[in-house]
């Protein structure tokens, strides 16, 4: 957990990663933004509406949010939903918790450490134009834990998924 965390601490820790939001993006109402924004969150757009053509229809808005605690209390009282693994973000590894509601998602952490690999992680992914969900799986398990994914299943290798899955 961080001890203290203001403007002058993101700016001086994370200067040469992208900014956080400054403006509420549409798809969070303005009292979910504002009630993250008052509990001290800064947020990121990530995942895989960042990169130009991986997104499916149907695919969430992901949000990496830091602060000074995880804010627990704020995304319960928004009724968002606390996941539990099963993603390729693995909640379990403890360095973060992953909350949901309709298509947000928001992946809230106390760690410099953790935005930084995961920012790190999204860029490269944006910068590869990593269209395929499991590239970009692979490419995140490497940079956040060092490891290197299982290997995608006999349907993906076959073809019978979408490449952007």
């Amino acid at each position: 957990m961080l001890k203290t965390l203001t403007p002058f601490t993101i700016e001086s820790q994370l200067a040469e990663y992208p900014k956080p939001l400054i403006e509420r993006p549409e798809i969070i109402p303005v009292e979910h933004y504002e009630a993250i924004k008052n509990a001290g969150g800064y947020l990121w757009p990530v995942g895989s509406r960042t990169i130009d053509g991986a997104a499916q229809h149907d695919s969430d808005y992901d949000f990496l949010v830091l602060s000074k605690d995880r804010i627990p209390d704020v995304f319960g009282k928004l009724g968002y939903d606390l996941l539990l693994g099963g993603a390729h973000y693995d909640p379990s590894e403890g360095r973060f918790n992953s909350w949901r509601l309709g298509f947000v998602n928001f992946i809230a952490t106390d760690e410099i450490e953790f935005v930084k690999r995961f920012l790190v992680a999204n860029e490269a992914a944006k910068r590869m134009s990593l269209k395929s969900r499991n590239d970009r799986v692979t490419l995140f398990q490497a940079v956040l834990y060092c490891r290197v994914a299982d290997e995608p299943k006999a349907s993906v290798l076959r073809g019978d998924a979408l490449d952007g899955e």
